[in-house]
């Protein structure tokens, strides 16, 4: 297959490039040429620029199969302020317009888009539990989603299936919320977060790679998926499972009150406090086999 790829520069991004290049044709827009071919140096890869005029990108686009759109802003990366709500909000919803003109302009219609979104989708409960069934949660995240996918449906004027991803909390000894999750129980400090009763939805990265190249592959996948792993679990055992993993103590909690005051009340409580039980539905109906249900096995193949 011809794949075109966005916003692949990331820890997913960079994995699923791994995944597709021995079997597809890539090409991959990204902001920074450069960076990216410091990131994906790869000579099977075709490396575009956004910046170039549109009906040069728009030729890059003949006779592909599939898009596959993961760019957005890191959420995590610094504080929610104003700015930089409307920055993750126009980082997400930009490309999904400029990938739609470009299809548009080059007359193509592949066979499916992915795009990405997150499982923030869904806002948070300490008891209820979510499939793609259900509808909208409150909170910036939700709102933050419902216009990512909202943009998305774009891409339904040029082709019949539009995937889209919700993906949970990734866990990745390269990159993502692991590397930073881990860095209080090297020195002793690890723990639960707030009261640590809040659900955990993750997923391997390696399943997530896996899911990814899933749907792609199957002619009737449509919709919304939930890429989570099938077993979420409350952060304070994902707390005891990381000490377990790296042989350290895990009893050493992090107050609330001290994470809002580095973070802010909003997204502490959203990033970190609060959470919500994802299950993957559709994805085990359609017969998707994950490798990792278990958090204790994805952390002990990760930290090996």
């Amino acid at each position: 297959m011809k794949i075109i790829l966005s916003g692949v520069t990331g820890l997913i991004g960079r994995e699923l490039v791994r995944a597709l290049l021995p079997d597809h044709q890539l090409v991959v827009i990204s902001r920074n040429r450069k960076k990216a071919i410091e990131l994906l140096p790869y000579q099977q890869i075709t490396h575009v620029e956004w910046g170039e005029p549109i009906d040069m990108l728009a030729g890059y686009f003949k006779g592909c199969n599939a898009v596959i759109n993961l760019a957005g802003a890191g959420i995590a990366d610094k504080p929610w302020s104003d700015a930089r709500r409307q920055e993750l909000i126009s980082s997400r919803i930009d490309p999904v317009y400029h990938l739609a003109c470009l299809l548009a302009s080059s007359g193509e219609k592949p066979e499916v888009v992915i795009q990405a979104s997150a499982s923030g989708f869904y806002g948070q409960s300490p008891e209820a539990t979510f499939t793609e069934e259900n509808a909208k949660g409150n909170g910036f995240l939700a709102e933050i989603t419902e216009i990512w996918e909202g943009a998305a449906t774009e891409y339904s004027r040029i082709t019949g299936r539009v995937v889209i991803l919700r993906t949970g909390i990734v866990l990745s000894a390269s990159g993502g919320a692991l590397p930073q999750m881990l860095k209080p129980f090297r020195f002793m400090a690890g723990g639960p977060m707030g009261s640590g009763r809040q659900w955990v939805s993750w997923i391997h990265i390696e399943d997530v790679v896996r899911a990814i190249i899933f749907l792609l592959q199957q002619p009737d996948a449509n919709g919304p998926y939930n890429l989570t792993a099938p077993e979420p679990v409350r952060q304070s055992y994902l707390a005891h499972a990381i000490g377990k993993a790296l042989g350290k103590p895990s009893w050493l909690p992090a107050p609330a009150f001290a994470l809002k005051l580095v973070l802010g009340k909003s997204m502490a409580n959203e990033l970190l406090l609060e959470g919500a039980r994802i299950l993957p539905q559709k994805l085990e109906q359609e017969g998707f086999r994950f490798v990792y249900t278990n958090v204790n096995d994805a952390l002990s193949n990760i930290l090996r």
